[in-house]
Parts: structure tokens; C-alpha cells; sequence
């Protein structure tokens, strides 16, 4: 019975533990440096789309992935 006590004293400290505490999130950017010129535009990687559906079957699940990555390419492309 004591362990039993001692487990829900630790149990209410911990709740009480953790009120009246906030968090504040903020995402600071530093801006671009300005004596760099870029010769190129920038660069992106497309890697392959990762299906983790079920089935042992190979070939629906790779043209779901080239569907995916002809949709992808085509709105990149479409915006420059």
C-alpha cells in the first residue's frame, strides 16, 4: 500500500508540476545576405514518393509513385 501512495503523490506532483507555465514558439529567419549573387536559380531534389500502403504487389504501387511525381514536376514546372 505505501508504493501505491508514494506512485500517486509522485503522479499529483508532476501534474502540479506543470501548470502556469507557457510556451511560446516563434521561428526567427535571418535575412538573405545581400552580397551574395546568385548565378543560378536554386536547385530542388525530387525524391521518390514513399508508399507505405499494403500488398505485395509492385507494379500499382510504382504508378502511384510516377503519378505522383509527374503531378509534382508539373506544377513546379508550371510556376516557373
Amino acid at each position: 500500500m505505501p508504493a501505491k501512495k508514494l506512485i500517486l503523490v509522485g503522479l499529483v506532483c508532476a501534474a502540479l508540476s506543470g501548470c502556469g507555465h507557457t510556451v511560446e514558439q516563434s521561428l526567427k529567419v535571418p535575412p538573405p545576405a545581400s552580397g551574395i549573387a546568385r548565378s543560378s536559380p536554386g536547385r530542388i531534389v525530387l525524391l521518390p514518393f514513399a508508399d507505405y500502403s499494403q500488398g505485395d504487389v509492385l507494379g500499382p504501387a510504382f504508378r502511384r509513385d510516377v503519378a505522383i511525381m509527374e503531378a509534382f514536376t508539373d506544377a513546379l514546372v508550371a510556376r516557373g
